[in-house]
């Protein structure tokens, strides 16, 4: 891979991740050994996890209560971070 090729895909993934917005900008740290230890914070992680979880099927439009949810934001996901799940740009591919 080529230096500008390096470069233009640091920058997309860079802008990809400016897209999310408030919890879902901010880092999800794994929980320590320590914090193993304590039931108080594993249950907070598992709240925070929970909330961001929440707040991505809602920045995707996806009702969390749907039987399918999961595979609707997988593949919202797909289509977001995977070119391969993308359409071709205009000018190339198979005509319609």
């Amino acid at each position: 891979m080529s230096k500008a090729q390096k470069a233009s895909r640091g920058n997309k993934a860079s802008s990809e991740v400016e897209e999310y917005r408030g919890l879902l900008a901010e880092p999800m740290y794994p929980l320590s050994l320590l914090d193993m230890c304590s039931e108080e914070r594993v249950q907070e992680w598992i709240r925070q996890r929970t909330n961001k979880m929440a707040l991505l099927l809602s920045h995707h439009g996806i009702d969390p209560t749907g039987e399918d949810c999961w595979r609707k934001l997988a593949l919202a996901l797909a289509k977001r971070h995977v070119p391969g799940f993308r359409p071709p740009p205009p000018g190339r591919g198979q005509p319609l």
